[in-house]
Formats: structure tokens, C-alpha cells, sequence
């Protein structure tokens, strides 16, 4: 978790509860975003992004500035994916990063994106509720199918290798909603305290949701 008033990124142990800071100080002031993988963590600002690792030291940065805005980044498979107005751009390697673009052309569906996720394809959330697939760079068939009520103000994504859903924090309508990953409507969960959530992940093995809100972590038990 990133805390741009305070400059630090705080590493969350979701099954102990248990936290710790990673890394602080001017090294990361101005950044905007951060992302976990399984080994490391990306933090994003406006000039850069830099690769560190969990005890705090940098393994590696690249300068972000021709990259436009950024609307959302993820960790997957030792990457960071940044989602752009057009491309999702991916940073990989050592102390030199790698910058490549993950779709194989630009696409203007992209331009109202709000955040993506990524399980081996990328899902990517718009504001207007439609989820968009890409698998191998090229965009998949994907839609939502039986919704019982539309999609309000959704504004962030979660799925994983290890998930087999997809779960949209949709804001204005105070609630998670859980799709499978055929587009099928299965669930909504709702509390009224999600009006204020920011960002959500979610471990189906321990069966619960988490919502970042301000400077808390609640939890929703899956059914």
C-alpha cells in the first residue's frame, strides 16, 4: 500500500494482519502507484518507475515521463503493467528496466479505463462498467452477462492466477460484484462502507475480501 502523504509503501500480510514498511523517504517521493509481485514491488510517479525489493533496496528504475497518463498498475509474474489511454506497457528485468508494450496494437477502448488485473490475460475495467480482455496482446472475447443492476461509478478490478472470478469495486452502488471469468453474474456483496473504498483484493482459499479505505483494511467474508 502506498502512502504519498508520508512516502512510504507498507507491506500488507493479508493471512497474519501483520505490517511492515518496505521503503520510505525521498527515494520514492512523488510516486502515485505501487504494485507487489511475489519477489518485489513496483512504485510509479511521474518521471519513473522503479523496481524494489521487499527489504527496501532498488533493484532497478526507468524513466515513465513519454508514457502519458497512467491509469492503474499491477505486479504479475515479476512485471509491472501500467495501463495507458492506449497500451498497456509492461517493465521487466535488473537494474536497466525493460520497457515493452504488451498489445500488439494500440486500442482506443482504453481510453476510458479505470484500473486492469491480470490472471495470464489482462482484464481492464472501464468507467462505464465493461470489462476488456486481452490475451497474447489481442483483445478476447469477453462480456458480462445476467447483471442484475448496472455497474455504478466501478473503479477497481481484482483477479489473480489463483482466482477463479473476477470481483469489481463498484462504488456508487456500495458493493463487490463477482463475475466468473465467462462474463456470468454470480454475486454482489454489499456495506455501505465501500462508498469511501479505493482499491479491493481478494484470497478465495481464505474465502474473504479486502477493501482499502482510507488508512483501514476491512473485510467481507465470501459466501
Amino acid at each position: 500500500i502506498l502512502d504519498p502523504q508520508q512516502n512510504t509503501v507498507l507491506n500488507v500480510d493479508l493471512e497474519t494482519k501483520e505490517g511492515k514498511i518496505s521503503v520510505g523517504g525521498d527515494k520514492i517521493k512523488g510516486s502515485t502507484l505501487v504494485a507487489g509481485t511475489d519477489n518485489n514491488f513496483y512504485v510509479l510517479s511521474k518521471e519513473k518507475i522503479q523496481a524494489i525489493a521487499k527489504d527496501g533496496k532498488i533493484l532497478g528504475e526507468q524513466e515513465t515521463k513519454d508514457l502519458g497518463e497512467v491509469k492503474d498498475i499491477f505486479g504479475f509474474s515479476g512485471s509491472a503493467y501500467l495501463l495507458g489511454k492506449e497500451q498497456v506497457y509492461k517493465f521487466s528485468g535488473g537494474s536497466v528496466l525493460t520497457q515493452s508494450n504488451y498489445l500488439s496494437q494500440p486500442a482506443a477502448d482504453l481510453a476510458d479505463s479505470v484500473a486492469l488485473a491480470i490472471d495470464g490475460s489482462v482484464w481492464v475495467l472501464t468507467k462505464d462498467g465493461d470489462i476488456l480482455k486481452y490475451t497474447r496482446g489481442v483483445k478476447d472475447y469477453f462480456a458480462i452477462q445476467g447483471l442484475d443492476k448496472p455497474l455504478s461509478e466501478p473503479i477497481a478490478l481484482f483477479t489473480s492466477k489463483d482466482c477463479e472470478n473476477l470481483y469489481v469495486l463498484d462504488r456508487k452502488n456500495t458493493r463487490v460484484a463477482v463475475f466468473n471469468k465467462k462474463g456470468e453474474y454470480l454475486a454482489s456483496y454489499f456495506w455501505s462502507g465501500i462508498a469511501g473504498a479505493t482499491n479491493l483484493a481478494v484470497l478465495e482459499d481464505l474465502k474473504k475480501i479486502f477493501l482499502l479505505t482510507g488508512s483501514r483494511i476491512y473485510e467481507i467474508d465470501l459466501r
